[in-house]
């Protein structure tokens, strides 16, 4: 199924749980359908945590913006959860998710730009955006050409964030 062409899986991994991991599937609807979706899957898996408080989660994406759902799922599940009033530690690019972060990106006027979506968000709520620098140079990203809000880091900073939140949500493969 993953790397078949099917719809975008959100993939949550659970501290202390044994490492089980949940799949959901989003399908192919339209924007408006895809967020209900995103906000049902965020109130699903982000319930207040034992300390009766709202979750901290760290959000990675593995995908790339225009080939792959993954980047429009964790976009609509981040603005979802951060809506109904939880918090997010960091979101983290990494293998195909760097391509996020470039600021030579330029969709079509009729289409979504998702890196402006990404640096908004950042914007609004103070969400620390990072790249993984190995799978960015890869790619030819530099600090030259990153978008507003995102910066370039190791994979340290991918672990801190696994520590540090209750829940760490991958999207993509």
């Amino acid at each position: 199924m993953p790397g078949s062409g099917s719809p975008a899986l959100g993939r949550l991994v659970l501290p202390f749980s044994r490492n089980r991991r949940h799949r959901v599937r989003f399908g192919s609807t339209d924007g408006k359908e895809r967020l209900k979706v995103a906000g049902r899957f965020a109130s699903a898996y982000c319930r207040m945590n034992t300390r009766g408080m709202y979750m901290k989660l760290g959000i990675m994406v593995n995908e790339g913006p225009y080939t792959h759902e993954a980047s429009d799922t964790a976009y609509l599940f981040a603005k979802a959860a951060l809506e109904k009033g939880h918090q997010i530690h960091r979101i983290f690019f990494y293998h195909d998710g760097v391509n996020n972060s470039t600021r030579l990106t330029e969709p079509p006027a009729d289409d979504r730009n998702i890196v402006a979506r990404w640096s908004r968000l950042a914007a609004e709520y103070k969400i620390d955006l990072v790249v993984c620098v190995a799978a960015a140079l890869r790619r030819g990203i530099r600090d030259e050409n990153l978008a507003e809000g995102f910066r370039i880091s190791g994979l340290g900073q991918l672990i801190e964030s696994g520590i540090q939140a209750d829940r760490l949500v991958v999207f993509g493969d």
